[in-house]
């Protein structure tokens, strides 16, 4: 919630440290992507570290996609709960849309 967000990035501020925001796949189905999203820019905008949004375990490529659309920074893809063939299939999928994306973005598939 926007409480524990501005909690962390205040520290994070105080103590003059970049700080990484993560969510989860079932944090956004409760609080919705663009909720999360808005309300991790409104706190990084008050702030001169940096901050990063993650989104961990990220097992659905079309929800991945959407999430760095929105403004998630960084991702974790996790293709480990499909087939062998089917894990390679979809990390060759995800490998081609990083062109997509600033070089800057740091995706990590699993």
């Amino acid at each position: 919630n926007m409480e524990i967000i501005q909690a962390i990035v205040e520290t994070a501020e105080e103590e003059k440290a970049p700080v990484i925001l993560q969510a989860s796949q079932g944090a956004i189905k409760y609080a919705g992507l663009d909720s999360i999203v808005a309300m991790v820019k409104v706190m990084a905008e008050k702030v001169s570290i940096p901050v990063a949004l993650h989104l961990d375990h990220g097992t659905d490529y079309y929800q991945n996609i959407k999430c760095l659309r929105a403004g998630f920074t960084s991702l974790m893809y996790d293709g480990s709960k499909l087939s062998f063939d089917e894990n390679v299939k979809m990390t060759k999928k995800a490998v081609e849309a990083l062109s997509l994306f600033p070089p800057e973005f740091h995706i990590f598939l699993q």
